[in-house]
């Protein structure tokens, strides 16, 4: 069931708006966070809407959001826009444009939400917890639809799960945005599977 990114930019556009789509909006964020004082800058963060405990208290809600969008320094960027072209055309493809990006923003917004819990100090940005999300729906998927996941890739991708949450230990990088997201995109695949069977 492992769709491929299409063979041609646009075939892969055409087949694909929504993860195109969002990898043309993070990169345009990027750069105009770039020509606005640099993306790793404690106040460009807070300004384009990273995730800060005391700003969401004060109202600001929306910043549980506006992270998903937000990256910080290059390396972060790219990992994040890899890991979504190669494991979002699946999703894409599976739950249809419009859940996808519904599935996409509630695995970040939930990534979000746990670190607003349990990483209350940090200023925090970045796509993971919906990259999670990805992750989680495909876990789901290799325990309860094998029928829809070669072995091998499902094997894969467990063990890709497993040693980037042994890696999210690392200094600097959160860990509860990162299994928010998981859990959040593992409870969320039945839900959108039952609204998308014509597909299987």
């Amino acid at each position: 069931m492992f769709r491929q990114p299409a063979s041609t930019f646009q075939s892969y556009r055409r087949q694909f708006p929504v993860v195109t789509g969002i990898l043309a909006v993070q990169l345009i964020v990027f750069v105009v966070m770039t020509a606005s004082g640099g993306t790793t800058n404690p106040e460009v963060l807070v300004r384009f809407g990273a995730k800060v405990n005391d700003l969401i208290d004060q109202g600001q809600w929306w910043r549980l959001v506006t992270p998903i969008l937000i990256h910080i320094g290059l390396i972060h960027l790219l990992f994040n826009s890899f890991a979504l072209y190669i494991f979002g055309p699946t999703a894409e493809w599976l739950f249809g444009r419009f859940r996808f990006f519904l599935f996409y923003g509630l695995a970040g917004f939930g990534g979000n939400v746990a670190s607003y819990w349990f990483n209350p100090y940090s200023v925090s940005a970045g796509a993971s917890g919906a990259i999670y999300g990805l992750f989680g729906m495909y876990v789901y998927l290799y325990w309860r639809a094998k029928r829809l996941v070669d072995p091998d890739v499902g094997k894969g991708i467990v063990a890709l799960v497993v040693i980037n949450l042994l890696l999210s230990f690392s200094h600097g990088i959160d860990l509860a945005a990162h299994l928010g997201g998981l859990i959040t995109g593992f409870i969320l695949t039945p839900v959108f599977m039952r609204h998308a069977r014509q597909r299987l």
